[in-house]
């Protein structure tokens, strides 16, 4: 069996990132501090940026943040912290991860990094995915977490090569290298929606097959396979359809398939949201349905339109 170290190592070399400048996410827990191990045996501690967001939802996260700053001075890591005020914003995960973003995306742009690692691992992968299924998906919400994915807007490339890991393996890697690990209080309550699946529903879930993590994800995999395909053919209806907005005859005319892959793909993978967009397309006439924020799937004038509120309240 490929050791941790090599798994990491391996995608590294695949990516031809050896030779480059890295920024890894940092929390300080197991997931993050084992990835951070890993990649210093591949990397000079100069090429490594180490970003932590402290969130202050608990007491100790200031001093987690503090021992991280030592900890990377130590090991001549270039460490790079916030912490977050969520004064006008309410503290829930959705809120906290933009805000994780918006100081990744800005930092790495500042700093001249293209690449940020981050310490998803399979345990992660199978939470999204039955996170995604109890709250309503299409088939694409099945993919999971991406091994790696460009966010195109600022031309920074998260990796995660951990993804085909389980945690158990991380915990075995932190116990035989000794790895100092600083634990959130929080990953222990199951007042959150993902906790309270990896707190109560996987053991229930490895009573039924213990191998039920590893049989999710391979569904994952295979579903991956099919969507590339499939969006090769949604590739040749997008032209054909040309940007949006769509003619509303036009989009009437395609297979359902074709439909469900277009409104996942421009608009949402939540299944609750893609049957009222469905049952819209099939009355015509004028809607407007909020599926996310200030976003806006419409239907005016015969076409389809994915509008932000500021669409129609500049014009009104």
């Amino acid at each position: 069996m490929q050791s941790l170290t090599n798994k990491v190592k391996a995608y590294v070399f695949d990516k031809n990132l050896e030779e480059r400048s890295i920024a890894v996410a940092c929390s300080g827990g197991l997931d993050s501090m084992v990835l951070l191990q890993a990649l210093s045996k591949i990397y000079k501690p100069e090429k490594i940026f180490v970003l932590h967001c402290d969130h202050a939802w608990h007491e100790g996260s200031t001093q987690i943040s503090k021992s991280l700053g030592e900890y990377c001075k130590e090991r001549d890591f270039n460490y790079i912290s916030v912490k977050f005020d969520f004064t006008d914003l309410k503290k829930n995960e959705e809120n906290a991860r933009d805000l994780r973003f918006q100081f990744f995306i800005q930092k790495t742009a500042e700093l001249g990094v293209r690449d940020l690692f981050m310490g998803h691992h399979l345990d992660d992968n199978v939470e999204t995915i039955l996170f995604r299924l109890f709250r309503g998906t299409g088939v694409a919400g099945l993919k999971g977490i991406p091994l790696e994915n460009l966010l195109e807007s600022s031309g920074l490339t998260l990796h995660r090569p951990l993804l085909r890991c389980e945690k158990k393996e991380l915990q075995e890697f932190a116990k035989d290298f000794n790895v100092t690990i600083w634990e959130d209080p929080s990953n222990a309550s199951d007042s959150y929606s993902r906790n309270r699946i990896r707190l109560n529903i996987f053991p229930e879930a490895e009573k039924i097959n213990p191998k039920f993590k590893n049989n999710i994800n391979r569904l994952a995999l295979l579903v991956e396979e099919q969507e590339n395909y499939i969006n090769i053919q949604v590739e040749s209806t997008v032209k054909q359809l040309g940007g949006l907005p769509w003619s509303l005859e036009s989009f009437r005319g395609l297979g359902k398939l074709m439909q469900r892959r277009l409104l996942e793909r421009f608009f949402t993978t939540n299944m609750d949201f893609q049957n009222d967009f469905m049952e819209a397309i099939q009355k015509g006439g004028f809607h407007r349905i909020n599926f996310s924020k200030d976003r806006f799937f419409t239907i005016k004038q015969k076409k389809i339109y994915l509008e932000v509120a500021a669409d129609f309240s500049a014009s009104a």
